[in-house]
């Protein structure tokens, strides 16, 4: 757990990205560069603790500050890699497709909540 001037949080997400139709062009140079700049972009807004990559997909083990919108940073991670790799590799098509999989990663599961909750009633 963290702790900021408001809150204490334990915001993990698992995140999938996916390129545009699922197009394969995801190459180690492309997923290494992804790397260091989803990285670099994620700097005051959470922490990286994994990333991942293959053809078509980009894989991210990340927690995110309370402050931040998941969706919100998503959209923004991608239109800034997305512009990165175009001016970088050259490539003219839209990098990322519309769609995402989020989910939460952490150590306080839904029974154990619901148990909490219950206890403080």
């Amino acid at each position: 757990m963290k702790k900021n001037q408001n809150s204490t949080y334990d915001l993990k997400y698992h995140i999938v990205l996916v390129t545009k139709n699922k197009n394969e062009v995801i190459d180690e140079q492309i997923g290494e560069f992804l790397k260091e700049n989803i990285k670099r972009l994620m700097n005051n807004k959470g922490e990286v603790f994994n990333m991942a990559y293959n053809k078509n997909h980009f894989f991210l083990l990340t927690e995110i500050k309370p402050q931040f919108a998941p969706a919100t940073l998503i959209n923004s991670l991608k239109s800034s890699t997305s512009r990165l790799i175009k001016n970088k590799f050259n490539l003219e098509t839209p990098f990322w497709d519309n769609n995402y999989f989020i989910s939460t990663v952490g150590e306080f599961s839904e029974e154990r909540a619901k148990k909490y909750i219950k206890s403080r009633s």
